[in-house]
């Protein structure tokens, strides 16, 4: 028989058992807590995202309501918080501060002093921006609205694409409320409504005659077609479904009535013994 000799060393040693376990578990909870803060700052983006779209129509419009100021502030403050831990938990944060430009983005562009300190400039050039800078605000908002939800929601199917296509009805509608404010009559809901209407792919009594109005409505109707078929092939894989667990209940019963006959043959065989 083969012995040990004396200075031979083996991984995982018995007196280093306990430390690692402790480290591994230690770094499975710290995952763990990572993941569900995650979780919940995607799930606060988007309804940040989504509340963007009103209160962006309502500043344009030339509403200053004090709620209205306070939700801008919150809205910020939850990309704010998104960036930062999005940052903090990286190893590598200056890659991941890369990474994840298009939150730094939102950051600068949610920032609500920003369109009252270009207004106040002498370059009038910028303050004409302000128009612009919002929108660009609730189109790159949007956008990362839609990254919450795929990580949230990417592995639950049809409920993914129905979230999916009701962020870019609302954010659709009130774009096409401030692009196109003559066709549905400056209204907020006026917008929701075409986009509904864009897409179940209905139509509408008049059509975006701008470019950037052409494109979300391709682009809602594109969500729309999305929808439907996966609202199809949900359906069709149900009814799939319960016909092959009706097929799998009538094997089941069919192998316990010949396990049952086997268990009697048995029995009776012992007997005859």
């Amino acid at each position: 028989m083969l012995e040990p000799s004396g200075d031979q060393s083996y991984p995982g040693d018995l007196a280093d058992m306990p430390g690692a376990l402790f480290s591994e578990f230690e770094g499975t909870v710290k995952r763990a807590a990572s993941g569900t803060t995650r979780s919940r700052l995607e799930l606060a983006v988007i309804g940040a995202a989504l509340l963007t779209v009103p209160v962006t129509f309502l500043q344009l419009s030339g509403h200053s309501a004090p709620w209205l100021t306070v939700a801008d502030w919150a809205i910020w403050f939850v990309f704010v918080a998104d960036y930062a831990h999005a940052v903090s938990a990286a190893p590598d944060r200056r890659t991941a501060a890369c990474r994840h430009w298009i939150s730094a983005v939102v950051v600068v562009l949610s920032f609500p002093i920003l369109p009252h300190v270009l207004a106040f400039t002498r370059l009038t050039r910028l303050s004409r921006l302000v128009r612009l800078a919002r929108l660009v605000r609730l189109i790159v908002a949007t956008s990362r609205g839609l990254q919450g939800v795929r990580v949230v929601f990417a592995r639950r199917g049809l409920l993914y694409v129905t979230i999916v296509t009701g962020v870019l009805s609302v954010a659709g509608g009130g774009l096409l409320s401030l692009i196109e404010p003559e066709m549905v009559e400056g209204s907020f809901l006026g917008g929701i409504w075409w986009a509904i209407i864009s897409v179940i792919t209905v139509g509408y009594d008049e059509a975006p005659a701008t470019i950037a109005g052409r494109v979300v409505a391709v682009l809602l109707m594109l969500s729309g077609i999305g929808l439907a078929s996966t609202l199809a092939a949900a359906t069709a894989a149900y009814f799939v479904g319960q016909e092959e667990q009706a097929e799998l209940r009538d094997i089941e019963a069919r192998l316990a009535r010949i396990e049952a006959m086997l268990q009697e043959a048995t029995r009776h065989r012992q007997e005859d013994t």
